[in-house]
């Protein structure tokens, strides 16, 4: 019990690695982005720097007004987006487990996600707000969409993926085709699940800012298109920042739940 204890990282070490290897990529990504304005000599006025940034959220004589305008629009663009994280999810958990089971519900869906996966979502958004209007519901459909195709590929190949050396054994007892499914090939497709759920969070983001500017004009989507057309650029990289630094520690979030998944699943 000893050996095992001694050899594995202590918990304190690998959380300690785990920032400091964002740290360092977030080091990374700010002197490219510095090196990219410099490099290509852009224009100051609509090119920020990481420095820019910062003094508009935190220095500038109105920085309190900027996070209370940048936060309203994140807030709202990050509960619609989770949403459609969650409904794309289901739906593309569900679909793919009838799939899986039913001839018939692959027949009548695999065609579905094909054609919503070959369709750019620029050309499906307008379709869907003549569906389901303006508001909530079709931005949270947009989400949906872009969650829902990768979902329903990965979890449909991660319960195929159950060795056929398992499927022989529950048919072995005698067991039925849906014992087979929630014993055997459940398990193994729950990695594939995990992994569709840390892939969908860039994902739903970036279907709501789409539906945005498409449709509802609100959230983040609609506070760039508002500062771009005020020339208040500031306000357009800060966001652009704000999304992507939610984006990751959304992503962060899912993996660190995965790990934990996966773990539990591994001890049984």
């Amino acid at each position: 019990m000893s050996e095992v204890g001694a050899g594995e990282p202590p918990r304190m070490s690998r959380a300690v690695g785990g920032l400091l290897s964002m740290a360092a990529v977030a080091a990374v990504i700010l002197a490219g982005w510095w090196l990219m304005i410099w490099g290509l000599k852009l224009d100051p006025l609509s090119a920020k720097t990481p420095a820019d940034v910062f003094h508009y959220v935190f220095t500038h004589v109105r920085a309190a007004e900027h996070r209370a305008e940048l936060a309203a629009a994140l807030g709202k663009t990050l509960g619609d987006a989770l949403l459609g994280y969650l409904a794309g999810m289901a739906l593309g958990a569900v679909l793919a487990a009838g799939t899986s089971l039913s001839h018939t519900v692959e027949r009548a869906v695999l065609p579905l996600a094909m054609v919503l996966r070959s369709v750019p979502l620029a050309a499906l958004t307008p379709i869907i707000t003549l569906v389901f209007g303006h508001g909530l519901l079709a931005v949270t459909a947009v989400a949906a969409i872009v969650v829902f195709f990768p979902t329903y590929v990965n979890v449909l190949l991660g319960l195929r993926s159950t060795p056929r050396e398992m499927r022989d054994l529950i048919d072995a007892y005698g067991g039925s085709r849906l014992q087979t499914f929630v014993k055997v090939e459940v398990p193994s497709a729950v990695p594939a699940l995990m992994a569709s759920a840390r892939i969908a969070v860039p994902a739903a983001l970036i279907g709501v800012i789409v539906a945005e500017w498409l449709v509802s004009g609100k959230g983040v989507g609609q506070y760039m298109i508002e500062s771009q057309h005020s020339l208040d650029y500031g306000a357009l990289w800060s966001a652009a920042v704000g999304l992507t630094v939610a984006s990751a520690l959304l992503y962060a979030l899912v993996g660190w739940l995965e790990r934990i998944v996966l773990a539990r699943i591994a001890d049984r």
